[in-house]
């Protein structure tokens, strides 16, 4: 004779086990999200595993704390120590691009403690989800100095001034929020003079007891691995007229119908913005600094460079775009004297075109659009030797 044993289950996602529903031994499973939970006789139900993912105990009840993204800044990235491993599937070829979650597993963990490094996520990416098998804050940089300076700050409190956070995340609470869902997406960048997609991170238990935890990225990495290709950041350069102090010139740069913009450097004190149309550009003459716009203002930037903030790495990534009826690579700007003196002023906009990509292999870019020339069979050839594609 046989006998079926059935545990307690549910088949509503999300759903747990009520306080007090099981026995010490007894186990309960969801059958729709895959989780399996026992009696905790601290925690009460804690889901002992997930189908489909890599996980420890995680506490099923009580509590939710999410935080995420911050801004303004990039630099550096470096190794740094810890014991942890780290394991990328990210899979780049020419005019292709995968959206990939990257493992990265620290050492053993004290209760509250940090662990520094750095992990590659891609010279350019979009974060799209976070993810972790234990509570924890994680934290992501533009620049290894950044994150050894932002260290010591807490939990909830912002930062400040040019700080190279691309996110600040604390996945803790249910299991419902160690899986977190970024909208809107976070762009993050290396911005080190020759970037090789090395992203400094600090990790910081929230757990409270020791224990090593696996955190996934997925990402989407979306800047060309071979220097010079149309997938690769250059610098626009634009220099006004000679302009009296306090006044402003108006005109167009060539950035891209769709860009992402990683800095912003100036000759001198300057105020510069950048617009979606002509249009918003000339109805937002008059705003002052420090006034906010209102409505529908089509303001991709507005930044005001003086003193020592000359060059400005921003982070995570504005994303601008032309939005005229028939939209062009040129982007409208004001571009305003702040010194005591007349002078011209040069300002560089580093950035990366991003529309019209992908491109499929044999077509080249329009020049207008990308402002490089590209040699399609000298990079097919070296993608080739590199073993990404097949001949």
């Amino acid at each position: 004779m046989t006998t079926t044993i059935l545990l307690k289950r549910s088949g509503i996602s999300g759903s747990v086990p009520p306080s007090g529903s099981l026995q010490h031994g007894e186990l309960a499973l969801n059958t729709t999200d895959g989780g399996l939970f026992y009696h905790d006789t601290g925690s009460d139900s804690v889901e002992l595993i997930r189908a489909g993912t890599s996980s420890y105990a995680l506490n099923a009840g009580g509590g939710s704390s999410v935080s995420a993204s911050y801004a303004l800044t990039a630099s550096y990235a470096e190794n740094g120590g810890g014991g942890g491993t780290s394991t990328t599937t990210t899979i780049s070829t020419f005019g292709t691009a995968i959206r990939t979650g990257s493992l990265l597993t620290t050492g053993l963990m004290a209760s509250g403690s940090t662990e520094t490094g750095s992990f590659v996520l891609g010279k350019t990416f979009i974060l799209h989800r976070l993810s972790a098998s234990a509570e924890t804050r994680i934290r992501l940089y533009s620049s290894a100095s950044y994150r050894n300076s932002d260290l010591t700050r807490s939990l909830g409190v912002d930062p400040t001034g040019e700080h190279g956070v691309i996110i600040d995340a604390a996945l803790s609470g249910s299991p419902n929020f160690l899986v977190y869902d970024l909208a809107p997406f976070v762009i993050g960048a290396d911005m080190q003079p020759t970037p090789d997609g090395d992203i400094a991170y600090s990790i910081t238990d929230l757990e409270g007891i020791e224990v090593s935890r696996s955190i996934e990225f997925t990402h989407l990495n979306f800047e060309a691995a071979i220097t010079g290709t149309i997938l690769d950041r250059n610098v626009v350069s634009v220099t006004t007229d000679t302009l009296t102090s306090g006044s402003e010139q108006t005109g167009s740069v060539t950035l891209g119908k769709v860009f992402n913009l990683l800095n912003v450097s100036t000759s001198i004190d300057s105020r510069i913005r950048l617009y979606t149309t002509p249009a918003f550009r000339n109805a937002d003459q008059s705003r002052g600094v420090g006034t906010d716009p209102t409505g529908e203002h089509g303001i991709i930037v507005d930044l005001v460079l003086t003193g020592s903030y000359h060059d400005w790495q921003l982070s995570p990534i504005p994303v601008g775009a032309n939005l005229e009826s028939t939209s062009s690579t040129e982007i409208a700007y004001t571009i305003q004297n702040r010194t005591a003196d007349s002078s011209a002023v040069q300002v560089d906009f580093t950035r990366l075109v991003i529309e019209n990509w992908p491109i499929p292999y044999g077509t080249a870019p329009a020049a207008p659009q990308t402002g490089v020339s590209v040699d399609v069979a000298s990079i097919h050839a070296a993608l080739v030797a590199l073993g990404l594609i097949t001949a």
